[in-house]
Parts: structure tokens; sequence; C-alpha cells
């Protein structure tokens, strides 16, 4: 079918010359999630739903670890609990059935609290949500959903201490001794805080490389001047040439500067793509992707000739100004060697007078393709307008724009002026690259703010636990400074030990979302050594105040039961 109707397109179009148009059928079915398709119905994007859902997910996880860390910690101020309740005749299932219970009460006050938030937090989240979406929490799948929900975290963050809290012997809790039951694990939580912040550590890394790509995209030369230029679309398929009015009463607008006809900006959506044929030592079909401009297009834009000259002034198609990559796809591995040659369209020949250097059409997902610049005013259908105003203010530009407003409506009166500036255009381009760095970001502080919430309720559990051996150091002559070392040293390692895990778990996943990306920054090491500093650094904050409080303790207190 397409290819039928490429043919009808190819002999019915009116208005241009008889080229092999490309149409393309897309699946309704398909239009929703599919990014290829940037047209009104392009409403979510599934990669999109994809992280939002790995990161509410890794969330959760972590919080899980965090409850099973922090619950197992404490077991040493609820060891003797169990042992009287176990002298009253609790036994090991009832004491289980009690933690789970007290575990589910906690999830079904945070599934509650986390309900109320979600009309906020989608709020905040606007740019990433379609329009239309809601949160009903009565409907029967969403109770389904949050039911299932607290059930898999009651079990997930409540079985584990309850099965090693209800195991405690009463004699020994009871007695004093107890305590070497919560040391029997200590590998545990230290795996615990590995894997926290093992998370953490992926997701800073990963922040920090998305993060590089951005500004590399944002900040290299396209090959093209972008700053202060607006385009505005007149009519689609002008006959009457009612553009050029336009153009003279935009340029005696004081607030601009230079005005240009284009049928599309140098980079943008707006792209096509016209068969020609060079007939050279080997015949080679040839599909560059066309811009139609006057001859002020190429300096307007700041773009660059590396061979040849400019296209000139012409009531019709006449000639053509190609890139590097359109020469060397040609054979030409000088630009200068391809000066002279024809292009053929439909057996009409349009000779190449200059050659300019690379400028990015697209995103830098895509790689710069061949593309050609040729003066057809029947085909210029949009203007490009550099500002004076750009300088100075925000309220010159609104005047300038008003004014310009004023003489679109005057031109076209049915019609609505829709300014776009290249600015914004190249912004859009990366949209959801921008949204993907912000929530990793959000997720990273998430992430963060947990592992350090576990890797306190640690710091605090190892104070308790060696408070007596604090007590023999410092007795023994060791300094406040000696003992907040030593104690903060075995975090550090932690920190350590889950940074060797991260970095090549955060070098995957970053070295693949690079891929999609033909242009890209390489995955640097110093990326790895901040994330490194900045974990190492929140580390010490977070355990520093408990390992100088446990160090300046009086060891009267931790010694005189001993």
């Amino acid at each position: 079918v397409e290819a039928q109707m490429d043919r009808i397109l190819a002999r019915q179009v009116i208005g241009g010359p008889k080229i092999p148009f490309r149409e393309v059928l897309q699946p309704l079915a398909d239009i929703h999630f599919n990014n290829d398709y940037r047209d009104t119905h392009h409403k979510a994007n599934m990669p999109t739903l994809y992280a939002l859902t790995g990161i509410a997910l890794f969330i959760l996880i972590l919080a899980v670890v965090n409850f099973v860390n922090l619950s197992t910690a404490q077991s040493l101020q609820r060891a003797k609990e169990i042992g009287v309740r176990k002298v009253m005749g609790s036994g090991r299932r009832g004491l289980v059935v009690q933690f789970l219970v007290e575990t589910g009460v906690l999830t079904v006050l945070a599934v509650m609290f986390a309900a109320l938030l979600v009309l906020p937090v989608m709020r905040a989240f606007r740019d990433y949500i379609p329009d239309g979406v809601r949160f009903h929490p009565l409907a029967p799948l969403n109770i389904l959903f949050l039911a299932g929900i607290t059930a898999s975290v009651t079990l997930l963050a409540g079985f584990y201490p309850a099965r090693v809290l209800s195991g405690y012997h009463p004699v020994q809790t009871l007695k004093g001794s107890g305590s070497m039951k919560g040391g029997e694990k200590w590998w545990l939580r230290r795996s615990l805080i590995v894997f926290q912040f093992t998370i953490s550590l992926v997701f800073i890394i990963v922040t920090l490389v998305i993060g590089n790509q951005i500004r590399f995209m944002l900040n290299t030369d396209y090959g093209f001047r972008t700053d202060a230029i607006v385009t505005v679309l007149g009519e689609w398929n002008d006959t009457t040439q009612k553009i050029k009015v336009l153009e003279q009463q935009f340029s005696r607008l004081p607030g601009i500067a230079q005005v240009v006809r284009e049928n599309d900006p140098p980079a943008g959506w707006g792209r096509s793509n016209w068969g020609m044929t060079y007939k050279g030592k080997k015949v080679v079909q040839f599909s560059p992707t066309v811009e139609f401009a006057d001859e002020r297009y190429i300096p307007f834009y700041g773009m660059r000739l590396v061979a040849g000259r400019n296209i000139r002034h012409s009531d019709s198609l006449t000639e053509f100004v190609i890139n590097e990559t359109g020469a060397r796809q040609l054979g030409f591995a000088q630009p200068a060697s391809a000066i002279g040659q024809m292009l053929y369209i439909q057996n009409k020949p349009y000779p190449i007078v200059g050659v300019l250097a690379d400028f990015h059409e697209a995103s830098f997902k895509e790689a710069i393709q061949p593309a050609v610049i040729g003066n057809s005013p029947r085909n210029e259908w949009m203007l490009g307008i550099k500002l004076a105003s750009a300088g100075k203010g925000i309220e010159n530009v609104r005047t300038t724009l008003d004014a310009m407003a004023k003489s679109y409506k005057e031109v076209f009166p049915g019609q609505t002026m829709h300014p776009h500036f290249m600015d914004d255009e190249i912004l859009e381009m990366y949209d959801e690259e921008q949204k993907t760095a912000s929530l990793v970001r959000v997720a990273m502080g998430l992430a963060i703010f947990i592992s350090c919430m576990g890797l306190f309720g640690l710091s605090l559990f190892t104070a308790e636990r060696r408070a007596g051996e604090i007590g023999i150091r410092k007795v023994l002559g060791a300094t406040t400074g000696d003992i907040a070392l030593m104690l903060n040293r075995q975090f550090i390692r932690l920190v350590l030990l889950a940074l060797v895990i991260a970095s090549p778990l955060a070098w995957i996943l970053a070295h693949r979302w690079l891929q999609d990306f033909a242009y890209r920054v390489p995955v640097d090491g110093w990326v790895f050594v901040l994330a490194g500093l900045g974990a190492i650094g929140l580390a010490l904050v977070t355990v520093s105040y408990q390992s100088i409080r446990a160090a300046m303790a009086s060891p009267v207190k931790s010694l005189k039961a001993e």
C-alpha cells in the first residue's frame, strides 16, 4: 500500500517538481506510545513510564532493606521484652505474627499517607504525565493494587526481623547476654548497607553521565546560529506569495534585524527527503534532506562554506549547495571536487555550486545525513527572523512579537501567528532526555536519603554494641579522635566496597543509555571518583555525630556493669 501511495503522490502532487515522495503508514494502536510519531496524538513515552516504574521499585526495595536493617539493629532494645513474653507463655509463631502485625500497621499507614500525596506529586510531575490521567483510590483495581503492595511490603520487610527477634532465648536475654545475638548478624547489616549504597552510587554515577551528555548536546556547536532567531510559518502551498508581503512588513519593524524566507530552519522536526541521482563514474541514488530558502539563508544562520559559493537569487530551483556528508556519499574525498557536478531530479540536472560544513539537522541521536539547500520561492512558506530587541530585555522582545502578530493578522486574516524560537526547538529535541535526567536526580536524592538513614541506624547500633570496647580503649589512653576514626573507618570501607560493586553496574547502564546517541560523551573516570568522594562525604556526615558522641561518653557508664 505504501508503494502505491508513493507512486500516486509522485504523479499527482500539485505545485512542486515531480519527485518521488515517501509516505509511511502508521498503526493506529501504536501512535500513543511510539516516539517515532511526532504528531498531536503522541501523548506518552514508554521509556519514561518504564523509568518511573523502575525508580519506584528501586525506592521501595531500598525502603524494605532499610526497614530490615533498622529493625534488626534495634534488636538489643527489644531483647528483654521478647524474653519476658516467652517466659509469660508466648510461642515463637505468636511472636512472629505480632511483629508482622506491627510491620503491617506501619505499612498501612504509609500506604494511606502515600495515597494522600499522589495528587500533589502528580501536579509536581505534570510534565511527565499525559493530560486526563486521574487517581481514583476507591476504584476496584486500585484497591486491589494497594492491598497487594501492602501485603507484599509487609512480608518482605517484616518476615526476616520477626524471625530473628522471635528466636531469642529468654535465659540469655533476661540475664543481660542477649546482646550477643545482635552481633551474630553483623555481616547481614553490613551487607544491607553495602547494597543500599551500591544502588545510591549507581544513581549518582548515572546522573552525572546523563547530565554530562545533556550539557554536551546543548552546548556543542550545531553548525549554525540559534541565538535570538524566531521562525514563523505562513500559509502552506502559498501560491499567491503572501509570505513575501509578510517578509516586507516584518523587515520594517524596528525590533527586527533581518528576515529570510525558508521552508524549514536548519534543525527541527520538519524535514523532507527527495530522491536524486548522481551520474558520475558510477550512478549513485541519493536521498538527502532538502531545504528551500533564499540566498540569505546560509549567512543568516552563520553556516560555513568549505568549497564553492552560496546559492544565487532565482525565481525557480536552479542549483544546490550540499553538505560535506552529502559530498562524501557521492564519492568525493575533497569537498571542492563536488563543485560543478550535477544532481538529477526526474532526469533534470541541477549543478552543485557549494559545499557546506556539516551541521546537525536532528538531535545527537542521529548521525548527520546528506543535505542540500536550494532556492525555490514557491516552496518557501516560512520566515526566519533575527530579533534586534533580544539583548534589550524581555519587554522589548514582547513588544516586537506583538507588532509581528499584528502584521501577521493583516497578511493572513484567518490565521494566528505561532512563533518558534530556535533555542526552544533545540531544547524540545532533548525533552525526553531532560525528563529522564530529572527523574534520575529525584531517585538519586531519595536513594541517598534512605541509605543515609540506614547508615545512621547502623552507626547507632555499632556504638551501642561496642560501648564496652570503647570504654576499655578510653581507660587505656585512646583519645576521642582515635575512637571516632576507628568507628568511621569501618563505614568508609563499606562505602568503598559499594563503589567497587556499583562502578561496573553503573558503567553498563550509562554505556547502554549512551548507545542511543550517534554523538556522545565518554564515561570518564572522574565520574566514579566524584561519586565515590560524594558518597564518602555523605557517610562521614551521617555517622560522625554518633561516632563522636560514643567516643566522648564516660567509660564509667559502659564499664560499671562489666
